[in-house]
């Protein structure tokens, strides 16, 4: 069984690669792969559910995007960013 930092290295790449995937090269089912493999890799990292709300909400899956948001600040609670997203 991996180590939980190198699992947490693992979700923190699929994070920067979903965002990049979104992002930069506009390739939202790269965005969304990645975003749900950070989310399985550490599913405690409030990160991972922004990456794929960033993803839901780019694609027009708003419902959905409002739901991982919220879930990442469960996460982190207090959040500023987290907190301004769902003001809009």
């Amino acid at each position: 069984m991996p180590n939980a930092c190198a699992l947490n290295i693992c979700a923190r790449t699929a994070i920067l690669v979903s965002f990049r995937s979104t992002d930069y090269e506009w390739d939202w089912v790269a965005g969304e792969k990645e975003a749900r493999r950070a989310i399985e890799l550490n599913p405690r990292d409030a990160q991972a559910p922004v990456a794929y709300a960033e993803v839901l909400w780019t694609t027009g899956r708003l419902d959905e995007s409002i739901q991982e948001t919220k879930r990442a600040l469960e996460l982190d609670p207090l959040s500023i960013n987290y907190n301004d997203a769902l003001e809009f």
